[in-house]
């Protein structure tokens, strides 16, 4: 039976980066997003807050958590590469990122791949 510090010595913390920490090569995800909006959405009168004034909201997005292989960066923007195949632009002035481990980011690959399989062996 493992103890408490063992099993604290397995685990593996998300590191968050700055964008000019993002390298070739490091898995990410995204943590959190942000959205600009105008301030007039929110029908707010005109002592409280001035309608050119914009309102940023912060998310956590559906995907947080998913793994994305940096392949290619131009600052602001991240070339990135989600397990499924596809590319995805990333503008690192609306996200937070974080460096995951390596080993998060197969196993997680692994798990994908082995619940597509499953998927297409029910609906043969």
């Amino acid at each position: 039976m493992k103890t408490a510090n063992q099993i604290n010595a397995d685990m593996q913390l998300a590191k968050t980066l700055a964008p000019e920490d993002v390298q070739y090569g490091d898995y990410v995800t995204i943590l959190t997003k942000s959205s600009e909006f105008p301030s007039f959405y929110w029908d707010c009168p005109p002592q409280i807050s001035d309608a050119s004034e914009t309102v940023n909201i912060t998310y956590r997005p559906e995907d947080a958590g998913q793994p994305l292989k940096v392949v290619d960066i131009c600052l602001p923007f991240i070339l990135a590469k989600p397990i499924n195949n596809e590319v995805k632009v990333i503008d690192v002035r609306a996200v937070r990122l974080a460096r995951i481990s390596k080993s998060f980011a197969k196993n997680f690959a692994n798990l994908a791949s082995n619940k597509k399989k499953k998927g297409k062996k029910k609906s043969t």
